[in-house]
C-alpha cells in the first residue's frame, strides 16, 4: 500500500486536485490517503504484546486501541476536510456484521460525507483467530455485506461499484488492510502484508490513520478497463 494517490479524486470539491501518479503494484484503486499532518497516536496507551496472555486477549487489547485511535483521529480539526464520517453499521441496511461462533465482528464503519454521494465504505474488523495469507470468513462476509448494502441504497443507485477498505485485526497481534470491489465478473480483494503490531510503531500508526481518514477516488458508476484487468 502506497501513501501516494493513484487516481484523480472522485469528488474534488473543496479538495486539492492531484494528477494521477504512475501505477504502482497493488496500489488501491478507490482510496486516497489524507495529505495533512496528523497528531501521532497515543503511545502510552499502546497494548504491547503480552506472551503470557491468550491470543484472543492480545487481539482484543489491540482492537480497543485501534478503535479508539481511529475514532479520535476523525474528531480532530484539520485545515482540509477528512474523507469519512462515522455511522454505526446497525444504522445502515447491512446484514449482520458479526458471527460469534466464527470469532469475528465489526466495530467501526465509516462512509463518505453525506454531501458526497459515493458508495465507498471503510470498516474495522476484529478476528479472534491467527492470521496467515488466506482471507478469513469474516473478511469475505463483511466485504460482501457492505457492498450489497451500499448498492441497495436509494441515493446510490447510479453506482455499480461499491469499494470497501477493511482494517482487519488478526492474531497473534497483527493488522492488514484490504481493498475490495466487484469488477462485474469477480470479487477482487487486494491486501497488504500482515503488519506486526506487537510493539508501538509511530510511522505505521501514522500511515494507517492517513488511509483511514483519506478520501474516495475512482469511477464507481461504470465498470472501467482499470478494474476489469485488475
Amino acid at each position: 500500500m502506497s501513501d501516494q494517490p493513484t487516481r484523480p479524486l472522485a469528488n474534488p470539491r473543496n479538495l486539492p486536485h492531484r494528477p494521477p501518479k504512475p501505477e504502482e503494484p497493488n496500489a488501491p484503486l478507490f482510496f486516497h490517503p489524507f495529505q495533512e499532518t496528523l497528531e501521532p497516536a497515543d503511545k502510552p496507551d499502546y497494548p504491547t504484546h503480552k506472551p503470557t496472555w491468550e491470543e484472543y486477549q492480545n487481539i482484543r487489547a489491540l482492537h480497543i486501541y485501534i478503535q479508539n485511535s481511529l475514532t479520535r483521529v476523525t474528531q480532530r480539526g484539520y485545515p482540509s476536510p477528512i474523507g469519512i464520517t462515522y455511522k454505526a453499521w446497525g444504522d445502515f441496511n447491512f446484514e449482520a456484521l458479526f458471527e460469534p461462533h466464527y470469532f469475528w465482528h465489526v466495530s467501526l464503519t465509516c462512509r463518505t460525507p453525506m454531501d458526497i454521494h459515493l458508495p465507498h465504505m471503510k470498516c474495522l474488523l476484529a478476528n479472534d483467530i491467527p492470521g496467515d495469507d488466506q482471507l478469513t470468513r469474516g473478511e469475505l462476509i463483511c466485504t460482501v455485506n457492505l457492498m450489497v448494502g451500499r448498492l441497495h441504497t436509494r441515493h446510490l443507485r447510479p453506482h455499480v461499484v461499491a469499494p470497501v477498505m477493511l482494517f482487519s485485526l488478526l492474531g497473534p497481534q497483527h493488522l492488514r488492510v484490504l481493498e475490495a470491489y466487484y469488477n462485474g465478473v469477480n470479487l477482487v480483494v487486494q491486501k497488504t502484508r500482515l503488519y506486526d503490531m506487537m510493539e508501538y510503531d509511530e510511522g505505521l500508526m501514522d500511515l494507517l490513520m492517513k488511509w483511514w481518514v483519506g478520501h474516495a477516488v475512482g469511477e464507481t458508476e461504470l465498470i472501467t478497463r482499470d478494474i476489469l484487468v485488475s
